[in-house]
């Protein structure tokens, strides 16, 4: 590649080496997921103290939940079209900093009215974390490790909700819950202040906006001492679109039977996660387990999730998305329909809600790595952003509902488990159509 030449900065990431450059903006990424997680899980942990404190009935607990979870769909499909216009480095920076506000703000209110406003603000900047951060790290690191690295960082969610079941709970306990909601927005705006120190623009963005060629060289510089730059070296992105519009690049160059299948998956493979994280304790609990052994289920499947993320990233860098993630989620089924016959066996069902846990929650990450993928350098946040809060926010208003009428209509819970099951092999099938239309276009394995 001499000067003058045109350059394919994809070709430079997919092939450059490792460097302090990528590893930074790795662990950046991280660390806002672990926030995301933090933050989202605590509301929970620390909902009895708040009750006490502020008078709050149950009814109030969930109003302030609902205020959380509309911010975060609001977030997630504003926040994504931001990051894919102006750029993910100042996006991820802009609803970090409005996140720790948030948590600060809730560290000092003294009305239901109050925190269910801070908490709305709070949710519309956590949902913009995701799709930029994921955006972010899959454009820095090679197409040969992206999928893994991306399910990598996806750990730091759980990694985070984890803590805030946890940590959150014993900071209560000794400082009260006001000092939690401090110390986690004082934690985000520290991050906040080392992402505007050292985390640098995605360089495929500043190539696909047409940004400063300058900043460009300066930062492939970064990722590749030894490149030939010079002030006459083109910037391309091979086989990609330059500007326009996100939303429209779901659905042309011939995405748009790809983006309603991958929007199917998420809409099923989180109506199958969201129906374990709801319906298992009470599975659980009607075959008399004690709240300690269901507890251990929980975190067992939790647990499952994240050795199902290291070990399904590794795969599908080797073999594709579809092959990974199609027969895995079948398996899942049969795990599914296998947890009411367990029941009779404490161990037995241990095992089988480990395996649902590589699968549901591994599966999560994995489809937010495959939107990833998918979608072209000028719609990639928004791809990431809209799968999950269109597919993923429609099966978490549906789930408790459906299921709970379901029950009141006298179901089993072997009979709920059933349907649960039926919506991983909806997306299995979802999973082998996608590999079907992507690959049946082209050459790009998927």
């Amino acid at each position: 590649m001499t000067a003058g030449h045109d350059l394919d900065v994809s070709a430079v990431i997919d092939h450059g080496r490792l460097g302090a450059t990528r590893v930074g903006v790795f662990v950046l990424c991280a660390l806002c997921l672990i926030i995301d997680g933090f933050a989202t899980q605590a509301m929970n942990a620390l909902a009895p103290a708040l009750m006490a404190d502020l008078a709050m009935t149950p009814t109030m607990v969930g109003t302030v939940a609902v205020a959380g979870a509309m911010g975060l769909i609001v977030g997630v499909l504003l926040f994504s079209l931001l990051a894919d216009k102006l750029g993910r480095r100042p996006v991820l920076i802009g609803v970090l900093a409005l996140s720790a506000v948030g948590m600060l703000a809730a560290s000092f209110v003294t009305s239901v009215g109050q925190l269910f406003l801070v908490r709305f603000i709070t949710g519309l900047a956590l949902g913009g974390l995701m799709p930029g951060a994921v955006a972010l790290v899959s454009e820095y690191w090679p197409r040969r490790v992206r999928a893994t690295v991306v399910m990598i960082i996806w750990c730091g969610l759980i990694i985070g909700t984890f803590l805030g079941s946890t940590l959150s709970a014993i900071l209560a306990d000794a400082y009260g819950w006001r000092f939690v909601f401090l110390s986690a927005g004082a934690a985000a705006m520290v991050v906040a202040g080392l992402m505007l120190l050292f985390l640098p623009e995605s360089v495929q963005f500043l190539v696909a906006q047409r940004k400063d060629a300058g900043r460009i060289r300066a930062l492939l510089h970064r990722l590749d001492p030894t490149l030939p730059l010079s002030d006459q070296t083109r910037f391309v992105l091979a086989n990609e679109p330059v500007g326009g519009v996100p939303v429209a690049h779901l659905f042309d160059a011939g995405r748009a039977g790809g983006t309603l299948l991958i929007w199917l998956a998420h809409f099923a493979l989180l109506a199958v996660a969201y129906s374990l994280a709801t319906w298992l304790p009470f599975a659980l609990r009607s075959a008399d387990f004690t709240f300690a052994a269901i507890g251990r289920a929980i975190a067992i499947l939790n647990a499952g999730g994240l050795v199902g993320m290291l070990v399904l990233g590794w795969l599908i860098d080797r073999v594709g998305f579809a092959r990974v993630l199609a027969p895995g989620l079948l398996v899942a089924a049969v795990a599914i329909l296998l947890i009411a016959p367990a029941m009779a066996m404490a161990p037995l069902v241990f095992v089988v809600v480990f395996v649902c846990g590589i699968f549901v929650v591994g599966g999560q990450a994995a489809l937010t790595a495959l939107a990833a993928r998918y979608y072209p350098t000028a719609a990639r946040a928004t791809g990431i952003g809209w799968s999950q809060g269109i597919g993923g926010r429609i099966s978490a208003t549906l789930v408790p509902m459906v299921g709970g009428m379901l029950l009141a209509q006298g179901w089993s819970h072997s009979a709920l488990f059933s349907v649960t099951a039926a919506c991983a092999v909806l997306a299995a099938i979802s999973l082998l159509l996608i590999g079907i239309v992507v690959e049946g276009k082209s050459s790009t394995r998927l």
